[in-house]
């Protein structure tokens, strides 16, 4: 008999079990990379609005009031994104400006940071996914 070149049926079925358990494993991995820079970001932005309240504080003696001229009064525009929405609110002599999240397995979860640059909210990266 004559042998033809290739690969049984059985040799396919392995590799795309094998396949199959590597991408089981590295799409979580994936995602729970992807949500941990939206985290960094939401950070980053979050700082350059408490340096913006803080510079505003020094020279006025007081925390921006809420928006719709807040962002311009802490030198920034409004940021925006198309993973979160950011605001501002807080009685005078306080602030917190909050980052929520608005697409992806972590929509509706908040960052915030206060006037004593804490950060607080209900996302943290053991909290999604």
């Amino acid at each position: 008999m004559k042998q033809h070149p290739g690969f049984t049926l059985l040799e396919m079925m392995i590799v795309v079990v094998i396949v199959a358990i590597l991408a089981s494993i590295a799409i979580p991995t994936y995602t729970k990379t992807v949500e941990n820079g939206y985290y960094s970001e939401a950070g980053n932005i979050l700082q350059a609005i408490y340096a913006g309240e803080r510079a505003y504080y020094f020279t006025n003696n007081q925390y921006v009031a809420v928006p719709p001229n807040a962002w311009n009064q802490i030198y920034m525009d409004q940021p925006t994104t198309t993973d979160f929405t950011y605001s501002m609110s807080g009685p005078p002599g306080t602030f917190t400006s909050t980052a929520t999240r608005v697409a992806g397995p972590c929509t509706g979860l908040t960052r915030t940071i206060d006037q004593t640059m804490a950060f607080n909210g209900t996302w943290n990266m053991s909290t999604c996914p």
